[in-house]
């Protein structure tokens, strides 16, 4: 029988992964449904100015703001997501995205259909934003 889900960030895990992440971020596979063309729907919940370091998908992403205040970088160009926000990483476009700012955490959910993702080293461009 399908039923509502709910993604509650309490209970996500803690991602220690600092090659992928700077500050605490936990995330909580939603939804997984193959490996390489399947559909990937992942809860990430970013502590105050918590963020990914840069990254490329080999496939689209729908990043979709839950909570809080965001930020996503598309090639250098930086915008705000508010709750009810979304937008559409291209595939292999140079990106990052987290909380905003240090006093307020955000919450996302990230859609892809499946794919592979590269992580990058932090550049000046991801630096100017801490």
């Amino acid at each position: 029988m399908m039923r509502p889900k709910h993604f509650d960030p309490v209970g996500a895990e803690l991602a220690d992964e600092p090659e992928r992440f700077a500050g605490a971020v936990s995330r909580k596979d939603l939804f997984r449904h193959g490996e390489e063309a399947g559909t990937d729907v992942t809860g990430v919940y970013f502590a105050p100015g918590a963020r990914t370091l840069p990254h490329v998908h080999s496939v689209d992403q729908v990043l979709y703001a839950v909570s809080g205040r965001g930020a996503v970088s598309v090639e250098g160009e930086v915008h705000e997501l508010l709750p009810g926000d979304w937008m559409v990483i291209p595939a292999h476009a140079h990106h990052w995205h987290g909380s905003i700012s240090e006093e307020e955490s955000f919450t996302q959910m990230a859609l892809k259909a499946g794919g592979t993702t590269r992580w990058l080293q932090a550049d000046d461009e991801w630096h100017r934003h801490e």
